[in-house]
């Protein structure tokens, strides 16, 4: 793999199509990988004007979906993938069983848990995909710790405990979630 820097007046859609390799008018045999969907539009837009007749475009992907199809490679089966609301779901049940809810009893109702839930789910996705290790996390707790009213601390749930109770949920309900796959791919294909 050859890394290339472009200038800021440098058209990305260009340069990746003058690098793709054809086979008259099938480009079939590269793969392109995107952040997001818009891009693989700009360039299948943009070798349909260079080719001016039917072709075969290229592989395209956005690193989510790649990930999702490496996954399913690495699995051999699909398994359930959570929505962000099933998570949240998952998350309220974990909230409702813990001895000291964050809370008290402010949060029980999923409507009034459901933004807190969001939120808390989106940081252990980051925290997953980041791969850091649940010890780090652990780390920030006790930062966090040392923070607290004594009435805070009492309905404080660290953030290591929800992190760790939600993924060994998901493994046990063979389920995953983009974060979790991520992993699983990374931990495949160790990238150096």
């Amino acid at each position: 793999m050859k890394v290339i820097l472009l200038e800021p007046q440098d058209d990305l859609i260009s340069v990746i199509a003058s690098r793709l390799m054809k086979a008259e008018t099938d480009y079939s045999s590269n793969i392109v990988i995107f952040p997001e969907y818009r891009p693989g539009f700009y360039l299948r837009r943009f070798l349909a004007a260079q080719e001016k007749k039917s072709f075969v475009p290229p592989q395209i992907y956005t690193l989510d979906e790649l990930v999702n199809q490496l996954y399913r490679q690495i699995k051999g089966r699909a398994d359930h993938f959570l929505s962000d609301l099933d998570a949240v779901a998952l998350l309220f049940d974990l909230h409702r069983q813990s001895r000291s809810p964050l809370g008290g009893e402010s949060f029980q109702t999923l409507d009034r848990f459901l933004p807190w839930g969001i939120k808390i789910f989106a940081e252990l996705e980051t925290l997953k995909k980041a791969t850091v290790p649940p010890e780090k996390i652990a780390e920030i707790d006790l930062l966090i710790d040392e923070k607290l009213s004594t009435e805070s601390h009492l309905h404080f749930q660290s953030l290591s405990t929800i992190y760790r109770q939600f993924y060994e949920q998901l493994e046990k309900r063979k389920a995953s979630t983009l974060a979790s796959r991520y992993e699983k791919v990374i931990q495949h294909f160790p990238f150096e």
